[in-house]
């Protein structure tokens, strides 16, 4: 279901090089972000690093992890005032579309509700 929200903080995207996961792509995990407390750092075997929903993972031994589902990271840049539509929401963020059709995460508390 697509929820519309108007954009009360702008948000710019943090990385260029997003982790992209297939479901059952193996992972190091890493530390907990100390403001995003259900995101966790991790890194592929291919060596790109990023943030993922704690949520999304199945923990094996040590500090390695599987992705249980298909995972994207890309954020998506927005600006005050603007229209999006989110799609999902895990971990305080909301994985939205603007209107040109591109996607990505942007934190919830940069959102607000927009019945109109």
């Amino acid at each position: 279901m697509k929820i519309p929200y108007r954009v009360m903080k702008t948000h710019i995207k943090t990385y260029d090089r997003p982790l992209i996961l297939k479901a059952g792509d193996r992972l190091s995990v890493g530390e907990r972000d100390s403001h995003w407390r259900a995101w966790v750092w991790c890194t592929h075997d291919s060596g790109i690093s990023g943030w993922v929903p704690e949520i999304l993972l199945r923990h094996g031994p040590g500090f390695h992890a599987e992705i249980t589902t298909d995972y994207d990271g890309t954020e998506l840049s927005v600006h005050v005032g603007e229209s999006v539509w989110g799609l999902k929401i895990l971990g305080g963020w909301v994985w939205c579309q603007n209107a040109s059709g591109k996607e990505g995460w942007v934190p919830l508390e940069n959102l607000a509700h927009d019945p109109s």
